[in-house]
């Protein structure tokens, strides 16, 4: 036999114990052993799902194919908000600590693709910001920067929870008090299942958010007895008047008056010392991923979740006094919003 015949062999055979032991290395990651990983990492609820099963439920811009081909697995992860931002009125102090909560799970997600790789697998982190200012912009984060279309989407598909009122993912155990994260891999895990009925009470039976929001940004009229699912709703430009009180469109039109005013010296030097001024260096410098977290009040109030009952039980929650109309079969909620939360001065 020629030595180029031995060589060709000998490639073969090492190509083939390559792809075996691959086969082997990610046939032990089983969503038991992930999940025990995610736990010991700090995560408080992790799901899985199969990229092909929210695909098509989900904006095209938001497309596991369009991040990353041949992922077969979306790992989608969420961290909880303290019970202590329900109960405390400072809204600056929330939105800091809002952000940091998302940059721990940014780290998290990175030590579990970590984890991932380390046993074979091909992952990639999945941030629960990912706004990239073109095609995804800061307005698919409303409300609260919960997380991007793709992973509420995706922690629906996976049995962590069910999409409420205004959009936001409501979980069993924290209601929508979490943050959403993931990690795409090339391994198959076995997906969990939907959730078989809506943990959202609706319109009817609740409409704490709509009553709530200082922008009124949630539905507050639906004819009696329509689903949920023809109801839920969210005007995200108002929402994040709010919850995005520095986002970039704010800061967009802060640069746009100042260039306006070059003309005028003394205007344009008031409108670079003034204080929005000094709060977008403190977002830069300091808040950055709290950029998205200015207003809970919808989060606040939402009765869904373990946690909201055990601290109902202590007294420490506060329940909104409103009204509930039904005219001509349609019923009305009351809007309670006189400007938002306690102001940060």
């Amino acid at each position: 036999m020629s030595p180029v015949y031995w060589y060709v062999r000998i490639r073969i055979h090492l190509v083939d114990l390559y792809c075996t032991c691959e086969r082997l290395m990610n046939a032990a990651l089983s969503r038991e052993l992930i999940a025990q990983r995610g736990r010991e990492l700090g995560l408080d609820l992790i799901g899985f799902t199969s990229t092909r099963s929210v695909e098509d439920k989900v904006p095209d811009r938001y497309r596991p194919s369009r991040i990353a081909e041949h992922m077969q697995t979306l790992i989608v992860v969420a961290k909880r908000g303290y019970s202590g931002f329900v109960v405390a009125h400072h809204s600056g102090t929330k939105q800091f600590w809002g952000g940091r909560i998302i940059k721990r799970l940014d780290e998290t997600c990175l030590k579990l693709a970590d984890f991932l790789e380390g046993h074979g697998a091909v992952a990639f982190p999945v941030s629960s910001l990912m706004v990239d200012m073109g095609d995804r912009e800061g307005l698919d984060l409303c409300p609260a920067g919960q997380g991007s279309p793709l992973l509420k989407a995706a922690a629906v598909e996976a049995g962590l929870g069910t999409m409420g009122l205004n959009l936001m993912l409501l979980t069993r155990e924290f209601g929508p008090r979490v943050y959403l994260g993931g990690v795409l891999t090339d391994a198959e895990v076995e997906p969990g299942r939907p959730l078989a009925t809506e943990l959202c009470l609706g319109l009817e039976e609740c409409g704490r958010c709509a009553a709530v929001c200082p922008e009124d940004a949630i539905p507050r009229r639906a004819r009696k007895g329509t689903p949920l699912s023809e109801v839920r709703g969210l005007d995200a430009k108002a929402c994040a008047r709010s919850s995005q009180p520095l986002g970039s469109r704010r800061f967009k039109e802060h640069l746009t008056q100042i260039f306006l005013t070059r003309d005028r010296l003394e205007e344009m030097w008031s409108l670079i010392g003034n204080r929005l001024t000094g709060a977008f260096w403190q977002e830069m410098v300091m808040i950055k991923e709290g950029a998205f977290t200015g207003c809970s009040a919808c989060v606040n109030v939402c009765p869904v979740g373990e946690d909201y009952q055990r601290l109902g039980e202590r007294g420490e929650t506060a329940i909104p006094q409103f009204t509930k109309s039904v005219t001509g079969g349609v019923v009305e909620v009351e809007n309670l919003a006189k400007g938002g939360e306690e102001s940060q001065s």
